[in-house]
């Protein structure tokens, strides 16, 4: 089997690979071929689409180095009852031409018990205040969640909506919080946004070729292309996760995430976390800056397993790659730590290689 990098796999908020299995009973390596049959239509497909799906790691992963923004619209100051075109017509003219993203976007769901509460957390996370919240429900707000965003991207998106009278402002939810958690069970998948191309699904039974613009959002009158493809391969493979603390349910996303590149994945519980002495002085002798600022350095290396160990019982799994000729599957999670310095949150990213044999987790890079 060839090298092979998936991005990310959705089993978290898409349900085909628990279908599958449950139905027709598959086990792990059936499943692993599902994920790579998925993976080659995938590509393929994008590809007769002029857009490369290894271009695209940037819009399906976490980056350590940008911000995720979620910008609020209320649907009462808008006149346009399809709020949604309303609302793209003032956010696509902002992005970048060739910058790469996710787009999610929905209202704010929520029961009338938790009204309180989700005023309570917009009010709060709304950057520079919240003059323009005006709230009764939270379903009268429709929310777009960007992520991969440059400083001054997110810069660009606040002043030029700003004129826009349903416009009530953005949260920055690059961190965790109770509040993108909430967000990450309240949106759905957008649109995936590659330069000049806007990449949507179809239904599944349309021809391969369809191309349609689901959505129907102006992409094209602001100078995008519109490429389309099933909605069974999108849903599974290039929708982004919201990063969140791992929830009853969620097992199963990051065993299939395994799946994708090994034909034995099992949980974490009972995995070795190996550090060997030598990365261990490599990583204090290399990555001094991060290690010193999360209050690593100087502590045993037992301490850094244990903390990686905590963190990999509540993150997902994403960068998935497998290299044939070492016969090595690996994957990234994202670390979200506290520095000492500041007491501020500060994302890092480490690297594992996946020994199923041995059920063993063995540190590649971090940083």
């Amino acid at each position: 089997m060839p090298d092979y990098t998936v991005h990310t796999v959705d089993a978290r908020d898409n349900i085909m690979l628990d279908v599958l299995q449950d139905y027709f009973d598959l086990g792990s390596e059936q499943v692993r071929h599902v994920i790579l049959d998925a993976l080659q239509h995938v590509s393929e497909s994008l590809r007769a689409r002029g857009v490369s799906y290894e271009a695209l790691r940037n819009a399906l992963t976490p980056q350590i180095d940008r911000r995720e923004i979620a910008l609020f619209f209320d649907t009462t100051q808008i006149e346009r009852s399809w709020y949604g075109y309303e609302v793209h017509e003032h956010i696509i003219p902002l992005f970048h031409t060739e910058s790469s993203h996710s787009v999610l976007h929905g209202d704010l769901l929520g029961s009338n018990d938790s009204q309180k509460w989700i005023q309570s957390q917009l009010s709060s996370h709304l950057a520079g205040g919240s003059d323009r919240l005006h709230y009764q429900h939270s379903s009268q707000f429709y929310c777009v969640y960007i992520n991969n965003c440059s400083d001054e991207m997110v810069r660009a998106f606040q002043s030029g909506l700003l004129s826009y009278a349903g416009y009530v402002g953005f949260a920055d939810v690059t961190f965790a919080s109770a509040f993108k958690t909430y967000l990450s069970g309240s949106l759905g998948t957008g649109y995936l946004k590659w330069r000049r191309i806007i990449v949507q699904q179809h239904e599944d039974d349309l021809p391969e070729d369809a191309n349609q613009n689901t959505l129907a959002y102006p992409f094209e009158e602001h100078g995008y292309t519109c490429r389309s493809i099933a909605g069974i391969y999108f849903g599974l493979l290039l929708s982004y996760k919201i990063e969140r603390p791992l929830l009853t349910g969620d097992e199963r996303d990051r065993i299939h995430s395994l799946s994708a590149i090994s034909s034995h994945p099992s949980e974490f519980a009972e995995s070795t976390i190996e550090l060997d002495e030598r990365k261990y002085d490599y990583l204090a002798r290399e990555k001094t800056g991060t290690l010193q600022r999360l209050g690593i350095l100087g502590q045993p290396k037992a301490s850094l397993e244990e903390m990686i160990r905590a963190k990999l019982r509540s993150n997902y799994l994403y960068s998935l790659r497998f290299r044939e000729d070492y016969g090595v599957a690996m994957f990234n999670i994202l670390l979200e730590l506290q520095a000492i310095d500041t007491a501020l949150p500060v994302r890092t990213l480490a690297s594992f290689s996946f020994e199923p044999e041995r059920n063993a987790l063995r540190l590649v890079t971090f940083y």
